[in-house]
């Protein structure tokens, strides 16, 4: 007998950055723990038996649970070899099963835990998930109280961003790396971004001229039965005043980014004749405080903001030389 490798490499990644963002919380990580000990059988609720017999022996990556010992959500790490299709079955079926307990999912590959300026996006979507836990009833209360002065409800506008809640709260919450960025193209080359905090961003737009950049054109469209494509168009502006008193837009540059995303996690196959038409598709990365599709567009406010600092790098590097 020898001793056994407890995570492969991916798997202490994961591992370490989940104790690192749920350090000092509420929240406690599980690593490996088997399906029946998360999700029980409601009586008299039946399977057959070949999935009793995976029920019982199957086990979730990891467990995210909360002070009192409830499971907040599972993650599941997702590797080549889960394109095998006895590996897709069983995810099948911890979809299923994870729809029927009403616990979200989250199935990652090394895409989340790969460093961008010294951050990730799983422990960006658990930050968030702490975050809003904490902060979205303090939120919500801010609405409502600002809500509430309005004379009569046609007075007030849903259609406002600032009226909603998640919309406030992915506001607030950007990727970090996004803001590391930002804050180094404003303080080497004045460039000014959203990703500025609001005192910065008032001061260096309150005279004239300055450059901005900013998200211009939104599209994209899906790929397949459970992906998304989103493609965004960025501009670099110089804002100055003309002599007659009129804002002129001078544009410098322009950029474009495209993320793909997983927006589902299927609960049969494809071509599966055996499907259960009763199980929905399961919404992928359902974590609270975070969406697939506000995770995509942080990656893309990412990119195109360290694209534009590599032009500006390769800019300033010809004229120098």
């Amino acid at each position: 007998m020898k001793k056994r490798k407890l995570f492969n490499t991916s798997e202490y990644k994961t591992v370490s950055e989940l104790r690192e963002a749920l350090e000092g919380t509420d929240y406690y990580i599980h690593p490996e723990m088997q399906i029946k000990n998360v999700i029980e059988l409601e009586i008299n609720e039946k399977i057959s038996k070949k999935d009793r017999r995976a029920f019982n022996n199957a086990t979730f990556d990891f467990v995210v649970y909360n002070n009192n010992s409830i499971p907040e959500f599972v993650i599941e790490f997702d590797g080549p070899c889960h394109s095998e299709p006895k590996k897709r079955q069983a995810d099948y079926r911890k979809n299923i099963w994870c729809s029927l307990a009403d616990l979200p999912i989250l199935r990652i590959d090394d895409s989340f835990i790969a460093k961008y300026e010294k951050t990730t996006f799983l422990k960006f979507i658990v930050d968030r998930f702490v975050s809003w836990r904490t902060k979205s009833e303090t939120i919500i209360r801010e609405i409502e109280e600002r809500v509430s002065f309005a004379e009569s409800i046609s007075d007030v506008d849903y259609g406002d961003p600032w009226n909603d809640p998640s919309v406030v709260f992915d506001l607030t919450h950007r990727f970090p790396a996004s803001v590391e960025i930002a804050t180094r193209l404003f303080e080497n080359h004045k460039i000014v971004s959203n990703y500025l905090d609001d005192k910065t961003y008032h001061s260096a737009t309150n005279n004239y001229p300055w450059v901005e950049f900013r998200r211009d054109r939104m599209g994209g469209g899906p790929i397949g039965d459970y992906a998304r494509r989103v493609e965004r168009t960025y501009k670099l502006e110089r804002i100055y005043k003309k002599s007659n008193g009129k804002i002129g837009v001078e544009k410098i540059h322009e950029l474009t980014t495209v993320v793909d995303y997983k927006w589902g996690a299927p609960t049969c196959g494809r071509y599966d004749i055996n499907r259960n038409l009763e199980i929905p598709t399961v919404i992928f990365q359902g974590i609270p405080g975070t969406s697939v599709s506000e995770l995509s567009d942080h990656f893309c406010d990412y990119l195109a903001l360290d694209k534009l600092e590599k032009v500006t790098k390769k800019c300033l590097a010809t004229i120098k030389d």
